[in-house]
């Protein structure tokens, strides 16, 4: 079967300068462009790059502000943000604000695997992230991890790479599921905490970061940033914890009310689109969230997460 052609195609030199854009704290262009204003968790960058190139866009900028998805959570609960459009963050954060959000369902939402589908239409999931363990290949080389219990081996103690769940929701998620993996959070809560030894990460980037410069050992993080990690070179392996993990979609919702209604609609539509949802594992390591998604690149080989 020929391939459609993919418009979504972005030079690599496009899509790193569009990184760094992002992670400079709050980057807003002039008002005066203003198509559909965003705030987005700043690891989903490059869903914002394939849609400046796609036919979604018109070519022309759209402000944006990028910071840690609770951070603009709190901003739009607040008021006054003027943003269009929430993207990023996990579904169960969104839902904790459903009331700031107006309900919309795509074009493309039978697409969407009944399990991630949103009961109230209030967000749409377009990623899924896998919460999973990583380790140091030049520092490990015996009695790896292997799932949730071995955070709480001694053997690690103070050398566990681990995000604020206070801040980080995938870090939030992670302990939730240890707890629920493990059967009692009453009692593995102080023995984990313990062996953290106080040692508390800002985000989940920062665990692989840690963990690839020697400063851990072994971490939790989830699954994409892990294998962008081990894409950049980075000495650390992937553990899928043996008693299982959990799997939690990132999100966009409409914020109630926007100036921009139909042009936020047009970007959920692009998320879930087959273009975009071929290229999450391709360009973004994630799994999509979508029944019927091609992963195969434009030669015909299969993508590997």
């Amino acid at each position: 079967m020929k391939k459609s052609k993919n418009y979504l195609a972005l030079p690599a030199i496009v899509l790193a300068a569009l990184y760094l854009t992002f992670l400079i704290d709050l980057h807003t262009l002039e008002t005066s462009l203003q198509r559909v204003f965003i705030f987005c968790y700043f690891v989903v960058m490059g869903v914002l790059a394939c849609f400046l190139k796609s036919k979604y866009a018109e070519g022309k900028p759209f402000p944006l502000q990028s910071r840690i998805a609770a951070v603009l959570l709190d901003a739009i609960a607040a008021g006054g943000t003027d943003c269009d459009l929430m993207l990023g963050g996990g579904v169960d954060s969104i839902s904790a604000y459903s009331d700031c959000f107006s309900p919309y369902t795509s074009v493309y939402n039978d697409r969407i695997l009944p399990e991630y589908r949103s009961a109230d239409g209030s967000y749409t999931p377009f990623s899924v992230l896998p919460v999973v363990l990583i380790y140091s290949t030049k520092l490990v080389r015996r009695n790896m991890p292997s799932g949730w219990d071995s955070l709480l081996d001694e053997a690690w103690r103070g050398r566990i790479a681990f995000a604020d769940p206070n801040v980080s929701g995938s870090s939030y998620t992670s302990l939730c599921t240890m707890l629920q993996a493990l059967g009692s959070g009453d009692e593995l809560l102080p023995e984990f905490r313990q062996n953290l030894e106080g040692k508390i990460l800002p985000s989940s980037e920062d665990v692989v970061s840690t963990v690839a410069e020697g400063k851990c050992y072994i971490g939790v993080t989830v699954e994409d940033i892990a294998l962008s990690g081990i894409a950049e070179g980075y000495n650390i392996a992937i553990v899928y914890p043996k008693e299982g993990t959990s799997a939690i979609p990132d999100g966009a919702a409409i914020v109630n009310n926007c100036a921009h209604r139909e042009n936020a609609e047009a970007f959920i539509d692009f998320l879930l689109s087959p273009d975009m949802q071929r290229l999450l594992p391709e360009l973004m390591h994630r799994r999509s969230v979508c029944t019927d998604a091609d992963i195969t690149k434009d030669d015909g080989s299969a993508i590997t997460l």
